[in-house]
């Protein structure tokens, strides 16, 4: 039998997953070494059927025919797939830890040396044991700062040591993700991988749609005044991936398609932008290989819409999404089926104007508005995801299995706002934007084992 055709597809008989195969031909010597059977193999749709000839165990003999059905050595088949028996998380299985401060100043607001009105674009250090964060909103300035072991004493949060202070990591270069741009760009995330660390960035006010770009390389070495970039990811919009970035667990990488994830929602011009959690695949070793967009929702299919939303309101009330929703930090923790978007939510009457028109005593600013606020995390099952990988679904026919409040204390009068989270080994790290006056604070939970 000859085939020419060539992809990832999954092998079984009946329901009994065999094994996984880049391309069928491997799929059809698999079957033949299983022996005697209808397999199937998909994508694409092909059934190969095993007559008794093609099994490898001599004809005469009928003692070896029953050998292979005990399936003890065979078995070990299903073992590479852990992720039907991985556990779907909840916020019941995150223990705070509690919090620690972000360092003091350098500088000052005019210099933006100083983590004061920022705390976004949060990224993992290289050792697991710092994190990369953006400072000043004004400046968009990158520094390296410790972990310290949270406290959850209420007043006496250790504080955070710089290990590298405030540099520009763009080198003048942010505002080239769009052409032309006049509206300021923001960071998005920092991601170090394969020794290199990646930024994103997304213009923020793009009413014409028109960013182009999204993401940037260079040293880790944060004083280096040399960058590659804006690169663009072929595969999907550039202003809908130029967010947070975390990695794939090893198990998931051949479904999803590429080793990171990386994606934001929740920006200013919503039709520009995802209408619900967003994250493509994507590999930093091969950046110019087209990236998978797993989750995404354009406008006219906004995530609101799976929640009783009208379409023709994809502002409104919303218990899943709305016009102030936002997300700014993706993780999945390795033995899961969970991708855990963060972010916030307005759970308060919608409305559009100023923040004494619309009753908002934490955003004063013209926009839009849902008073009270939330922090919460959106889990989606890592096989729904997959399956868009696979072309079964589309990106924004993913719904989350669950959407959780986050236990974050806040100062009265202080926007609630997420300025980013990552994955340090088993500890979900959330930076809470103006939990200390105008300086962020930086929250710990911790997974609990199974």
């Amino acid at each position: 039998m000859k085939f020419t055709r060539k992809g990832y597809g999954e092998l079984r008989r009946g329901n009994d997953l065999i094994s996984r195969h880049t391309v069928p031909e491997e799929a059809y010597e698999r079957a033949s070494a299983e022996g005697e059977g209808t397999y199937s193999y998909r994508p694409p749709s092909i059934e190969i059927v095993v007559p008794k000839a093609a099994v490898p165990a001599p004809a005469p003999n009928p003692a070896p025919a029953p050998a292979p059905a005990p399936s003890p050595s065979p078995s070990p088949a299903p073992a590479p797939s852990p992720a039907p028996a991985a556990r779907l998380l909840r916020a019941s299985d995150l223990v705070y830890r509690g919090r620690f401060a972000a360092p003091l100043p350098i500088g000052d607001d005019g210099d933006g040396r100083t983590l004061n009105y920022g705390g976004t674009a949060l990224g993992l250090g290289a050792g697991g044991n710092t994190l990369f964060v953006t400072g000043h909103d004004h400046k968009q300035l990158s520094c390296e700062i410790t972990i310290p072991e949270p406290t959850l004493a209420p007043n006496d949060a250790p504080r955070a040591q710089h290990v590298q202070g405030f540099f520009d990591p763009f080198v003048g270069r942010i505002g080239d993700v769009r052409p032309g741009n006049d509206e300021g760009s923001k960071a998005g995330g920092h991601l170090v991988a394969g020794g290199e660390l990646w930024m994103s960035a997304w213009t923020y006010y793009d009413a014409s749609g028109t960013q182009s770009a999204s993401h940037f390389r260079r040293s880790i070495d944060l004083s280096v005044r040399e960058v590659v970039g804006p690169l663009v990811l072929p595969g999907a919009r550039p202003r809908w991936i130029a967010g947070a970035m975390c990695e794939i667990p090893p198990e998931w990488r051949d479904r999803f398609g590429g080793t990171h994830l990386t994606g934001i929602a929740g920006l200013p011009i919503v039709s520009a932008s995802s209408a619900g959690p967003c994250a493509a695949a994507w590999n930093p070793q091969d950046p110019a290989a087209s990236v998978r967009l797993l989750v995404g929702y354009p406008l006219d299919k906004s995530l609101s819409y799976q929640y009783g939303g009208a379409p023709d309101q994809p502002g409104g009330q919303n218990p899943a999404w709305n016009l102030t929703s936002t997300v700014r930090g993706i993780v999945f923790p390795p033995g899961s089926r969970s991708v855990g978007f963060i972010g916030t939510h307005g759970t308060g009457p919608y409305c559009y104007g100023g923040g004494d028109e619309c009753g908002d005593p934490e955003n004063m600013y013209k926009g839009t508005h849902a008073y009270p606020y939330v922090y919460r995390v959106y889990w989606y099952d890592a096989e729904q995801m997959a399956r868009v990988a696979a072309g079964e679904l589309q990106p924004w026919e993913t719904k989350p299995y669950a959407i959780d409040e986050l236990p974050i204390l806040r100062l009265d009068a202080q926007a609630v706002d997420i300025g980013g989270a990552v994955l340090a080994g088993n500890r979900i790290i959330i930076a809470q934007r103006y939990g200390q006056g105008a300086m962020p604070l930086f929250h710990v939970f911790e997974i609990t084992a199974e």
